[in-house]
């Protein structure tokens, strides 16, 4: 049972990282469109690329969580 637990907060936590990958890049992509100052093409690039990059950094964390599941013996 010890290992079943184990998982299945590791598979919540992983979901949780994954979740707020997917914030950070359509946040990303979201936000230049409420650009009012004109801070031109490079400020949009940058927003979209950070929202990628902070959203790749996420699920990288996420792909970690799950690389710690347990096998469960059937055997116990």
């Amino acid at each position: 049972m010890g290992n079943l637990v184990h998982n299945e907060k590791q598979k919540l936590h992983a979901t949780f990282l994954n979740n707020l990958a997917v914030a950070a890049v359509v946040g990303g992509l979201i936000a230049p469109m409420f650009d009012r100052g004109g801070l031109g093409s490079l400020s949009i690039a940058g927003s979209i690329a950070s929202g990628i990059v902070v959203g790749g950094l996420f699920h990288a964390g996420a792909l970690w969580c799950l690389a710690d599941l347990k096998e469960d013996c059937p055997h116990t």
